[in-house]
């Protein structure tokens, strides 16, 4: 927790904007999904996580 300030969050989008740094992710769910989302995450421990959208806002 004590990394995750402004400038270092601030960096790491830079370098995921650029390409230099990329996040997996196990799964997209829209939000209205959330309790589909909770039981496949407790069938499997993916080393990805879970993500949720809300619809309208675009992407993030």
């Amino acid at each position: 927790m004590s990394a995750a300030t402004t400038d270092v969050l601030a960096e790491l989008a830079a370098l995921i904007a650029t390409g230099e740094l990329t996040v997996l992710i196990s799964a997209t769910y829209p939000i209205e999904q959330v309790q589909e989302a909770y039981t496949a995450l407790a069938g499997r421990h993916p080393r990805e996580p879970l993500t949720f959208r809300q619809e309208g806002l675009g992407s993030l």
